[in-house]
């Protein structure tokens, strides 16, 4: 089965990563200090700096179907939609609306949270300091979202990619004549996207690929 392998600084690490010997993942998502990875029987294991609590996985409410770490908090997608979160929740970043109703994805930002309805609307909660929780109408239908540091980002149906949040590094700003894609990331300041034509895109004009 597949295995996790971590590299980087383990020098506040509290949590280490899982062994060699553990079941097999299926998910993996690397948050500021901590990651989060998901195995094939809806597990999640987590690792990396203990602080907050967001290396602590509630014991009752697997088993999951989605995770992702953010900046001091992870959250995660129960099979049956529903969505947790723990972890700092000082911007409110772990106070899961309790209208969101059944998700199929989530993706946790520096101190916001995003999560993808199975009906393709995107819901958002935690800090609003740049915007990044302000979904824009256009956000509908989505098949993938993407929480960044302050911005936030969502592949439409149609290909196109929709940011909003912060753009003090240009990563909000969806480059003219973009391509239709088929993924979206997003990191601290920064955004990359993956075409339908395999090619990749960063939010800084820079082709990769």
């Amino acid at each position: 089965g597949a295995q996790v392998l971590a590299g980087g600084s383990y020098q506040s690490a509290e949590q280490p990563p899982p062994p060699a010997t553990a079941p097999p993942f299926i998910k993996v998502s690397a948050g500021t200090v901590h990651s989060a990875a998901l195995r094939a029987d809806g597990a999640i294991l987590c690792f990396g700096m203990q602080a907050d609590g967001r290396c602590d996985v509630p014991s009752n409410l697997g088993p999951f179907k989605a995770v992702s770490a953010g900046g001091a908090h992870t959250a995660a997608v129960r099979v049956n939609g529903l969505v947790v979160c723990w972890g700092s929740n000082v911007s409110q970043q772990c106070n899961v609306p309790a209208a969101l109703g059944a998700c199929r994805d989530v993706s946790a930002g520096a101190a916001h949270t995003l999560a993808l309805r199975t009906d393709g609307t995107v819901d958002a909660w935690g800090s609003n300091s740049s915007g990044q929780r302000t979904v824009p109408k256009e956000a509908v239908g989505c098949p993938a979202i993407a929480a960044g540091g302050s911005h936030s980002v969502a592949l439409l149906a149609s290909g196109a990619v929709v940011c909003w949040g912060s753009n003090a590094s240009g990563q909000s700003n969806v480059p003219v004549g973009l391509p239709a894609c088929r993924a979206v990331a997003a990191g601290t300041s920064h955004t990359v996207v993956l075409r339908t034509d395999g090619g990749m895109k960063t939010g800084r004009d820079i082709v990769v690929a």
